[in-house]
Order: C-alpha cells, then sequence, then structure tokens
C-alpha cells in the first residue's frame, strides 16, 4: 500500500492539471523545446514541471537525449494515466452542463390565461 504525504500536496509541491497538460504535450511532441513552443512556455519552464512531476512520484518519467525525449517504463504508465484524468477532467465540465435545457419550451393555455398572465 502507498501512503501520500498530505504536506507535500498542501504546500504547494503537488501536481495541478496544467502540469499533466505540460506533460502530455512533452510526450506528444516528443522534445521539451517543441512543448515549450507549442505551450509558449520557456523551455526551462517546462523542464521544471516535468522535473517537479518526477519529485513528487519519486520516480523519472523521461530520458532526456539530445535529439529529444524517450518515456520510461513507468513514463508509459504514468502517460496513460495522464491521459485517462485529463479526459475525466474535461467530462466533469460537460457533466455538469447537461442538465442545462436548451430548445423550445411549449406551453398550452386557456387564451384569457395567456393574454393575463404569460408574457408574448
Amino acid at each position: 500500500m502507498f501512503i501520500i504525504d498530505i504536506n507535500k500536496i498542501d504546500n504547494g509541491d503537488g501536481m495541478n492539471i496544467q502540469d499533466l497538460y505540460t506533460f502530455k504535450e512533452v510526450v506528444q511532441q516528443g522534445s521539451i523545446s517543441k512543448a515549450a513552443q507549442a505551450l509558449n512556455y520557456t523551455q526551462s519552464n517546462v523542464s521544471m514541471k516535468i522535473q517537479q512531476l518526477e519529485k513528487l512520484y519519486n520516480t523519472t518519467f523521461l530520458y532526456r537525449k539530445y535529439n529529444g525525449i524517450q518515456l520510461t517504463p513507468k513514463g508509459e504508465a504514468f502517460y496513460e494515466m495522464v491521459m485517462k484524468m485529463l479526459k475525466i477532467y474535461e467530462k466533469t465540465f460537460e457533466v455538469m452542463h447537461q442538465n442545462e435545457v436548451n430548445g423550445q419550451l411549449r406551453i398550452g393555455s386557456m387564451e384569457t390565461t395567456a393574454a393575463l398572465h404569460l408574457p408574448k
């Protein structure tokens, strides 16, 4: 069983959704510098976000090479989970707006009631 150190998360050392998007972009671009360019971040900022994730999980997700990155086995597993987490995160917005009614509402009424009580 793995125990999460809540103190790490409470003092701002935990991950946030932007870190997950950054990790996803690095993997999809195959390069920290290309991901930085796509996200309009500095390369050092992207690198720092990845290092913070690796520190949080106490593991290495990426092999850094002169021409890009390569996922470690744990990085591959983490990438799959990140994709699921991002999908769930995006789904929350869909679910929260699911009960909003769109369309036309038709109300039947007697002419007198409609004339006195219903807006045109």
